[in-house]
């Protein structure tokens, strides 16, 4: 004898969790977490002044333009900094900053991360000192970026919500201090 109970039809290539519902369809929310104690994960404000290292491990689907991996941020968008990549773009990952400091755009190049692939992205962030290399590529520099001082972590999503990640994020690590052009290729290897 065979019992089957809960089942639940999948149209995705993936399972999802299952919502107990009444007979009517409901969509779950995305997942996301947002960190806002940034001293218990080593970001206290004399790190944040000094500058520190965030080294990612992740993939995107590619669904949406512009997916955030990850966005140091102080609640808004006003303040934010955050790893993205572009469909529109080739491709292409970012990372982008803004806010009272003057703002970042650091572009690692065409191609340099395909939808659906896994990359690592170090990401350098110092006064006047943004750095980021994908997979131990060139690194890309930005010399006129601002510290902001952010308040919160958030993974897999802005700090004003859309786009999600639509990916995995597998591994994130923060390094307390800012380190050089040779270590953040090494980190992203």
């Amino acid at each position: 004898t065979l019992f089957a109970r809960r089942v639940q039809l999948e149209t995705g290539t993936t399972a999802t969790s299952y919502i107990p519902t009444e007979g009517s369809t409901v969509t779950r929310t995305a997942d996301s977490v947002t960190l806002t104690d940034l001293d218990a994960l080593g970001l206290t404000s004399a790190v944040l002044a000094a500058g520190y290292t965030v080294v990612v491990e992740a993939d995107h689907s590619g669904r949406t333009n512009f997916p955030a991996v990850w966005s140091l941020n102080d609640g808004t968008s006003s303040e934010e900094l955050y790893l993205t990549s572009s469909l529109n773009g080739g491709d292409t990952a970012y990372v982008y900053g803004r806010g009272s400091g003057a703002n970042v755009d650091l572009n690692m190049g065409d191609g340099s991360w395909p939808a659906g692939q896994v990359a690592k992205v170090a990401v350098r962030v110092k006064n006047n000192d943004f750095g980021a290399s994908i997979g131990g590529g060139a690194v890309a520099k930005d010399a006129a970026g601002a510290v902001a001082a952010f308040s919160q972590l958030s993974l897999g999503v802005r700090a004003v919500g859309l786009p999600y990640i639509n990916g995995y994020l597998r591994r994130l690590t923060i390094i307390p201090r800012a380190v050089s052009d040779a270590e953040l290729q090494a980190l992203s290897s």
